[in-house]
């Protein structure tokens, strides 16, 4: 568990987290920014996963996300803390909180997989050893498929962060 972020969801958000839900609801919004930002970026290119500049705004998107999620992390792992300490670790928020974390350490884990294949894919891009132009993109790595797959898994992503996302922002309100 973070010992720096015990006590904060995010050092540039600063909540405390007694206020918990709002601060996974800021983080929420902080990450629709920036998906909505990486689409802006990406509808005035033909195909972003063709280019070291698309792919570049994908690996800034992902970036941006994945500090998020780790923040929202942080800050359930210190609300279960203090539900561990108050109610004991057999309680029924105890665990609720249990399954929250480990749904999140999920949605972390696989943005942290694909910003490392698209930082990988830019940097091969940039070195020369990979051709954007004919190389298809799923989530960042090269594969010998259409060009749609690359969009479709790019797409996707933000969907099943959504659908997590909102699972836990339930959770908590129930």
């Amino acid at each position: 568990m973070p010992a720096n972020n015990e006590n904060y969801i995010g050092v540039a958000m600063g909540l405390d987290v007694s206020d918990l839900k709002s601060g996974l609801s800021e983080a929420n919004k902080q990450i629709q920014l920036a998906n909505s930002e990486f689409k802006a970026a990406a509808s005035g290119m033909d195909d972003w996963t063709k280019s070291t500049e698309g792919i570049t705004a994908k690996v800034k998107q992902l970036d941006t996300v994945l500090k998020l999620q780790k923040s929202k992390l942080a800050g359930l792992n210190a609300e279960y803390d203090k539900v561990v300490k108050s109610q004991g670790e057999n309680s029924e928020a105890a665990r609720k909180l249990k399954v929250q974390i480990n749904n999140q350490k999920s949605v972390v884990n696989a943005t942290q997989r694909e910003f490392d294949n698209y930082t990988e894919t830019l940097k091969q891009a940039e070195a020369g050893t990979l051709d954007l132009e004919t190389a298809s993109l799923k989530g960042g790595k090269a594969v010998k498929k259409t060009g749609e797959s690359a969009k479709e898994a790019g797409d996707g992503f933000t969907v099943a962060k959504g659908a997590i996302a909102g699972f836990i922002a339930n959770g908590l309100t129930a």
